[in-house]
């Protein structure tokens, strides 16, 4: 407010003085026209600095309040009959719900150290119509090729590696995206059926 008052008082100053400069006479009733104008633009000017306040406020309030859905936990079946099994669990660490939770990811035994990209595929991450609450968590399953080398993977000549990625709405219905990698063997060896995170995890 004490902005959109100082520009209506420079507008007003501001024609004043042109008045004077060019000789024109001022009359009672052009005095009221600038006080009006002057009036209009503190209005203006009052609306947009309370638009930009409500803006801020917004995106603070969204940070603290939105769904943040990430890894909580990666672990590794190696003996499932149908071969290593990872399991995969999102957890929502936010203060209100995530919707529509939905995913694709895969895994990949490969040679290590290696530059191999680790494709994506449907996997078992469908879309959730029920709501994933603050400090809910969601399990998914993805499966891994039974050509498994544990002497390689202890030794770090081998390793398992598993990559995702997910999406999710918020309360404030924006689309959210995250994604992970995590692998056993290669230089991390095996710690019992723990995945360990390969890089930093994506979450917006």
């Amino acid at each position: 407010m004490q902005i959109a008052m100082i520009l209506a008082l420079v507008t007003a100053g501001s024609l004043f003085v042109i008045a004077l400069n060019t000789g024109t006479d001022i009359s009672e009733s052009q005095i009221l026209r600038w006080i009006r104008v002057a009036g209009s633009i503190s209005s203006v000017a009052a609306l947009l600095v309370a638009l930009q306040l409500l803006s801020e406020n917004g995106k603070s309030i969204e940070r603290q309040d939105r769904a943040y859905v990430l890894v909580k936990d990666a672990l590794i079946n190696y003996t499932d009959p149908g071969g290593p099994l990872a399991r995969i669990e999102l957890v929502n660490f936010g203060k209100t719900p995530a919707f529509e939770l939905s995913g694709k990811g895969d895994c990949k035994v490969m040679k290590w150290p290696t530059s191999e990209n680790v494709s994506l595929a449907e996997i078992e991450i469908t879309k959730d119509t029920t709501a994933l609450g603050p400090a809910v968590g969601k399990t998914s399953y993805i499966k891994c090729p039974d050509t498994l080398d544990v002497a390689g993977l202890a030794e770090g000549t081998s390793a398992i590696v598993v990559r995702g990625e997910y999406t999710y709405r918020d309360v404030f219905d924006k689309e959210r995206t995250g994604s992970f990698t995590r692998m056993v063997g290669g230089s991390y060896g095996i710690d019992s059926n723990k995945m360990t995170q390969l890089g930093s995890d994506s979450a917006n």
